[in-house]
């Protein structure tokens, strides 16, 4: 069967083999938010862009740090440790994945949620066209 068939609702987006630790290890990651996830979260929440925004959101394997479902879209907020080669190596293979899904990433730094936030809104207002 398709694996997209497989999922019952719009958010099931994760096998359900995965879903049940994914979804506790969001939870968690929900309840302690990086200080630029927490900054970004308020300028996504509640359809304040027009559309509707997740966060820590599984899908496959992963769990994205913001989804909006309806528009294919994931934004993916990077801490340091993502400058090292080994993460960047995994963080494409993440966006690859993500991609195949349909999905498309967009991916900021720490420092640019924290310092220059309307030019991240404005990438992430941008991609919905």
């Amino acid at each position: 069967m398709d694996k997209e068939k497989r999922f019952r609702y719009a958010y099931e987006t994760a096998d359900a083999m995965d879903y049940g630790l994914l979804k506790e290890h969001a939870k968690e990651s929900r309840r302690q938010p990086t200080e630029a996830e927490a900054l970004l979260w308020e300028q996504l929440r509640g359809n304040k862009l027009s559309v509707h925004f997740r966060r820590q959101h599984p899908i496959g394997p992963y769990i994205a740090d913001f989804i909006s479902i309806k528009k294919k879209l994931v934004v993916e907020v990077d801490g340091e440790y993502h400058s090292d080669a080994e993460q960047q190596r995994l963080d494409e293979d993440r966006s690859r994945y993500l991609a195949s899904l349909g999905y498309r990433v967009l991916r900021f730094t720490n420092y640019d949620v924290i310092h220059n936030m309307e030019k991240v809104l404005s990438t992430i207002i941008h991609s919905f066209n």
